[in-house]
Order: structure tokens, then sequence, then C-alpha cells
């Protein structure tokens, strides 16, 4: 009996010791000296925000004020493989990029890379805005006022032009244009020729961030245009920055146009950025390929109708390129200037001083 005591006691020993061990173990795991997560905010920081083409740019990521950049992911928009964290773009243009950590991410941030030409850097670039509209069409005022605030936020990013349907101010390319783009809902706009965007602030935004980030502008256009005896004689020069086969398209809007019967751009029975009439083919003229640096003139002549109000009419002079395909074509850079009496110069993108 005695013997079979000390045996049970023995036992227990030894319960108790395995159990005090793993408690051991289990209080070891918890003690927060490692594996621990970060607390804070994830945030992205970037070396530069503007940076020439072949310069690099180096991602920091912190959770509140730990570096975890060696185990979270870089990611840039529209790309689904990730990024070095010392990124080097080989063309110029916008990106925008976020960092991943484990169930957290940030917001995308822009990065400029510019190509300078000669001493004064990118061309500018303004996107075309073909606004399909109507003055039967009662929502159509709210893309206006949208398209305004774009214009407050970023001015000259957009040149925007009014395609009427369906009422008196409907071109005689109105409906191929709404043929063309399958346009089946009004308001709708349609940016450089290629993206379709409905009647949404938050998606003109976004269409606008990816027309001036996809591609830079290949050239500048600089502008002079009068009127005499009825004609316009618009001057384009044409800056080249980089080589490409070029189309030269030339079409002329006209602001403040009347019409008491439908739902007006400012409520006044007003009417704006009116397309009045493609001077060339709405797909320009083929003025062949051209190298960079070059610089070359073309010039667009036209009788001007009686009843537009040459004061009130813009002239838009755009550059096209010929896509991959052979065939299809998108608007890369847009300038404007009045139609009697105008000038616009070369303009280029700003570039702070801290850029690199």
């Amino acid at each position: 009996m005695k013997n079979f005591t000390n045996y049970r006691l023995w036992l227990v020993g030894i319960a108790l010791f395995m159990t005090g061990g793993l408690c051991a173990g289990c209080s070891g795991a918890d003690d927060g000296q490692s594996g621990a997560e970060p607390e804070g905010k994830l945030r992205l920081e970037m070396s530069a925000n503007y940076a020439k083409v072949g310069d690099t740019v180096n991602f920091t990521v912190y959770k509140g004020d730990v570096d975890v950049t060696a185990n979270a992911i870089i990611r840039m928009k529209g790309d689904k493989t990730p990024c070095s964290p010392n990124y080097k773009a080989d063309r110029a243009g916008t990106r925008y990029f976020a960092a991943i950590y484990n169930e957290s991410s940030t917001s995308y941030q822009p990065v400029r890379f510019y190509v300078p030409y000669r001493d004064e850097g990118e061309f500018f670039k303004k996107s075309l805005v073909l606004k399909f509209t109507g003055a039967w069409c009662s929502a159509c005022p709210l893309m206006y006022k949208y398209l305004g605030e774009i214009e407050v936020e970023r001015p000259g990013r957009t040149a925007v032009m009014a395609v009427h349907s369906g009422d008196v101010f409907a071109s005689d390319v109105s409906e191929e244009l709404v043929q063309d783009y399958q346009i089946t809902s009004f308001p709708h706009a349609v940016f450089d020729y290629k993206t379709s965007v409905s009647n949404n602030a938050a998606e003109l935004n976004a269409a606008l961030d990816d027309m001036l980030a996809e591609e830079p502008a290949i050239c500048g256009i600089a502008l002079r245009s009068a009127v005499e005896d009825g004609e316009a004689a618009v001057k384009a020069r044409i800056r080249v920055a980089q080589e490409d086969r070029l189309r030269l398209c030339c079409a002329v809007v006209e602001d403040g146009l009347r019409y008491d019967g439908g739902s007006s751009d400012d409520g006044l029975s007003n009417y704006y950025h009116v397309l009045r009439r493609f001077i060339t083919d709405r797909f320009g003229e083929d003025v062949g390929t051209r190298e960079a640096g070059e610089e070359f003139e073309h010039e667009f002549v036209f009788p001007v109708p009686e009843e537009w109000k040459k004061e009130n009419c813009t002239v838009f002079v755009y550059a096209l390129r010929l896509q991959e395909d052979g065939e299809t074509v998108y608007v890369n850079n847009t300038s404007a200037c009045a139609l009697d009496g105008g000038e616009s110069d070369f303009e280029y993108e700003p570039v702070p001083e801290t850029a690199n």
C-alpha cells in the first residue's frame, strides 16, 4: 500500500512538472518579444514624386514607426506584377503606386516620370473630351457641371467638344459619332477617342487620370488663327518629342448658343462647347512620320459660315497616333485658341525644382 501511494505521488509530480513546462512554454510564446504585429497606420513613402525617365524612385513601407518594406508588396495601378521597392521607369507618364502589408493597404499615390525636351521639359498634355448631349436631355447639364469642376481643379487639362444629337445643334457627323462609339445613354463622354464614361464625377476624373498616365504627349502644338473676309486661316506649329506617325485634326466649337426649348448647360438657355464642324476628317490628315526634335507647320483654311458668331468660336487642333493595328487612332495631345485673332504657344509640364 505504501509503495502504491509513493507511485501515485510520483505520477502527480511528473504531471505537475509537465504542466508547468507547458505553461511556461505558452507564456514564452505570448511575451511579445518576437513575432509581434507592429501597430499603427500603414503608409507608403517615396523618395520623389517627380523623376526623370531612367532615375530610380525608392519606396519605403511603414506600419506605424516600423519599416516593413521587406515583407510588403508594392503594386502599380493596372499591373498585377509586384514592383521592386527601387522602381525605374523606361518611359514617361504618371504611374500610381500602393503598398500592401498583411491585410492592410495604402491608397494609390502618383509619381510622374518625365523626359526633358531640349531645356524646357515634357509637353503639357490636354485631353480631348467628346461630350454626347442634347437640348432635350434633362440629365446632361450635370455632366457640364462635372467637367467644369475638373477644369477648375486641373486647369487646361481638358478640351471639351459637345456633340449634340437629336436637336437643333446636331452637326452633320453627330449620328455617325453616336453609332461609332455605341452611345446608348445621355449624357456620355469619350476621352481621346478611347475611353467611354457615363455621367459620374468619379469616373470622369478616373478617365482623365488614365489618359494622362498612359502615355506622355509626343508633341506640342502652337496655334495662330485669324478670320478675314469670311475665311479662317489656322496655322499650327508642331514640335515633336518622340518619333511617330502623326495625323492632325481640326474642329470648331462655339459657346453661348441659345435655345429656349430644352435643358441648357447653365439653366439660362445657353449651350457651350458645341461642335460646329470638323474642318478635316475627324480622323485627321496624315502628316507622315516625324522625327524627335523636328518642328514643322501645317495650315487649315476654311470658310466661316455667317451663322457662326466668330467671337464665340474656338478652334481645336489635335494630334492623333496610329496604333499598332494600323487602323485605330487615339488622340495624343490637343491645343485650342480663339478662332478670330487667337494664339496659343507651346506648353510644358511644370517640373518642381526638387525634381531630380
